[in-house]
């Protein structure tokens, strides 16, 4: 990847289908990225958004606050609110106060997990605590079965019969706002230990920008980028099931050691164009431009200029250097203006001025010089 001329961060990642033990994806910074990544720019921690840690021993915005009193738990109406937004503005209660109770089925096994109005469950951290093949949201008749109400009004106060897990955050807060279970009904107050008992608690939930690096609690940046590249270090996984071994040294049976790789060849393409361009067009990276060069006549009329060019384009193809030759019976401007969009990372202009002392302008296209 350095060798073709990108500029990439190398992310701890979520090893997936894939499975085995450690996992890291090659990600290019970009705008317009499908992916999310967590940077640390004080001790370089980088992540996907789906393995990047939150520590809970570094407390974030929204953390209990200390010796507040708890108070009376009380049911109020939400007539057909459900979303966290407009329960946060009907109630005047900030999202940070407020908690989320989502029902999912883990191998088809209802479990129920809390996080913050204003965080998001990861669901990758949420099937590694669970251990689960498959992870889906439960469909509404299964929430109604468990919660007893409908769908948007979800809460932990009264489930049983459930797993119950928490994340570290929803821990940390107090007087916070659930579903109530019953349909157009919320509760003020709810506390947890006073009010419902959670089973497990644990980092469940995507890291966010209010948050710190979860290695040295410095602020963090998430940023876009385009996945190039994943390496997986697999262990035994693959060679034990197939039964894929070999004799060590003392003549003892051993599953061989897997590990691989993939690397996104027209993913290089389109992240060294968006990472390396202008206002003009593309600017390739040497590496991988299709041709290094473009060997421009001026006048493609001038029987003197079109036999030095074809010259100039026969000796570069003998070196060995991938050339274009641009013989249209363009204006020069024209030819110019598509050798910048095109991106070619040197021009040969061949002109009359200068073929008169034997002499051709090479223009860098990346510094224009």
């Amino acid at each position: 990847f350095s060798r073709c001329g990108l500029n990439y961060i190398v992310v701890e990642a979520d090893p997936g289908f894939m499975g085995g033990s450690v996992s890291h994806e090659f990600m290019v910074p970009s705008e317009i990225g499908e992916d999310l990544i967590v940077v640390c720019a004080s001790c370089k921690y980088a992540a996907s958004k789906e393995v990047a840690e939150v520590n809970k021993e570094f407390k974030v915005q929204g953390s209990r606050f200390k010796g507040e009193e708890l108070e009376e738990i009380k049911e109020v109406k939400t007539p057909g609110v459900t979303t966290i937004e407009k329960v946060s503005q009907l109630l005047n209660v900030p999202p940070e106060k407020m908690v989320k109770t989502l029902v999912y089925k883990a191998d088809g096994k209802p479990v129920a997990v809390l996080v913050r109005g204003d965080h998001d469950v990861n669901e990758a951290k949420l099937k590694r605590r669970l251990r689960c093949e498959k992870l889906e949201l439960a469909d509404e008749k299964t929430i109604e079965d468990v919660t007893g109400g409908p769908l948007g009004f979800s809460g932990p106060v009264g489930l049983a019969g459930i797993m119950l897990l928490a994340d570290n955050a929803v821990a940390e807060l107090s007087n916070f706002v659930t579903g109530a279970n019953k349909k157009d009904l919320h509760l003020l107050n709810v506390n947890p230990e006073r009010d419902f008992k959670i089973g497990q608690q644990a980092d469940l939930r995507y890291i966010t920008e209010k948050d710190v690096c979860p290695r040295c609690g410095q602020a963090i940046e998430l940023k876009f980028a385009i996945e190039v590249g994943h390496t997986f270090k697999l262990g035994t996984k693959y060679s034990k099931a197939l039964g894929a071994g070999y004799i060590d040294e003392k003549g003892s049976q051993q599953p061989i050691i897997m590990g691989c790789y993939g690397i996104g060849v027209n993913r290089i393409a389109a992240a060294a164009i968006e990472q390396s361009n202008d206002e003009n067009g593309i600017i390739w990276p040497e590496a991988i431009s299709p041709f290094k060069a473009v060997i421009i006549p001026v006048n493609s009329a001038d029987k003197r200029l079109t036999e030095s060019a074809e010259r100039i384009y026969a000796d570069l193809q003998a070196k060995g250097i991938e050339v274009l030759l641009d013989d249209r019976d363009e204006r020069a401007g024209i030819k110019f203006k598509d050798a910048d969009l095109i991106g070619f990372p040197f021009q040969v202009v061949v002109s009359d001025r200068h073929i008169q002392e034997g002499k051709v302008e090479l223009k860098k296209r990346k510094s224009g010089e």
